[in-house]
């Protein structure tokens, strides 16, 4: 009787460096494809009208997503300290809307104009000087790849962020990283004074390019090669 044949090594496709690198210990090989950006969609933001229910002042910090306790209300509390107004768009998901959070929404400098459709964001990312990706550190978050990071990219507009394993492989000057409400703060007014260069946006706009969704699909497309050539070499070792 002939042996039975061996199945090829599963291939692990993961979405953060954190995870690859939690499969690797698992003894496989895994691949690693983040997610993508539409780029296309935010390269006409400019000619997008202004949001009637929007009425903050300039320069305007934006976070785009879902508000839970994912996100640091300390840094944004530290943000709006600054006299810099902050935009919230999205659900708001937070499990006690008492004690910072309400202190927060009630401050004149900041507008929760709730969850809007995917088609409306480049209209409110018109608005923001500058886009906020400010996590927690906790083990969901360091094994996340906000999206949000590279649609502000798209829409030329400079991030901050906290410390992500996934921001950190972005590897780019592009986004200031900073921790602690103090030095967030410090980032997102540095990055408000010079948002609207031209040629800074366009760099924005060319990396995050560079992560779309196309280009993902071609590194899953080398992937799947990758299988069916493991199941091609042992079809021809059993002929």
């Amino acid at each position: 009787m002939l042996p039975s044949p061996v199945p090829p090594s599963p291939i692990v496709v993961t979405s953060s460096p954190l995870v690859q690198e939690e499969w690797k210990h698992r003894g496989f090989d895994p691949v690693l494809i983040p997610f993508g950006v539409d780029a296309q969609a935010y390269a006409e933001i400019e000619r997008a009208p202004r949001p009637a229910d929007v009425t903050l002042k300039a320069p305007v910090a934006g976070f785009i997503g879902h508000i839970n306790a994912r996100i640091g209300v300390d840094l944004l509390e530290a943000v709006v300290a600054r006299d810099i107004s902050l935009l919230l768009v999205g659900p708001l998901h937070v499990a006690s809307r008492q004690s910072r959070w309400e202190r927060l929404l009630r401050n004149p400098n900041v507008q929760w104009v709730g969850p809007k459709l995917f088609d409306d964001l480049p209209a409110y990312m018109n608005i923001i000087d500058v886009g906020l990706v400010p996590y927690v550190d906790s083990a969901f978050n360091r094994g996340s790849f906000p999206l949000k990071t590279l649609e502000y990219l798209a829409a030329g507009r400079p991030v901050v962020s906290t410390g992500l394993p996934a921001t950190r492989w972005l590897s780019t000057q592009l986004i200031a990283i900073a921790d602690t409400p103090h030095d967030f703060a410090d980032a997102v007014a540095e990055a408000v004074s010079h948002s609207r260069s031209p040629a800074e946006i366009a760099a924005r706009r060319a990396f995050a390019a560079r992560h779309d969704y196309a280009g993902r699909a071609r590194a899953m497309d080398v992937a799947i090669d990758t299988v069916a050539e493991r199941l091609h070499t042992m079809a021809t070792r059993r002929e």
